[in-house]
């Protein structure tokens, strides 16, 4: 179990098939995709959820908000720097590449 929590909070661990120093603009605004729609995600997933916590007791509000939230908050955390990362790689090849 340690590991999946481990990967999961590794603010460094890209997906499957990332390459960070490829200059391919279109895999890079692949990853620019891939990103969004993973961070919009865990948008809707905590917006659901702090909805939802409205409805429950003090004790359960207090597990969820110190585990569940938390970590759905890590994640969208990673995904908004790894979308950042792949925003800046488009930046700077975008500088490099002739019009």
């Amino acid at each position: 179990m340690g590991l999946i929590f481990d990967q999961v909070l590794n603010p460094h661990r890209g997906l499957e098939g990332e390459q960070i120093d490829s200059d391919d603009m279109d895999e890079v605004q692949h990853w620019i995709a891939v990103y969004s729609e993973l961070v919009g995600f865990k948008k809707r997933v905590l917006e659901t959820v702090y909805t939802s916590l409205d409805g429950l007791g003090p004790a359960a509000q207090k597990e969820l908000r110190g585990l569940d939230v938390t970590l759905l908050v890590a994640q969208k955390g990673r995904y908004e720097r790894r979308l950042a990362f792949w925003e800046r790689r488009a930046r700077d090849i975008g500088v490099g590449q002739s019009p």
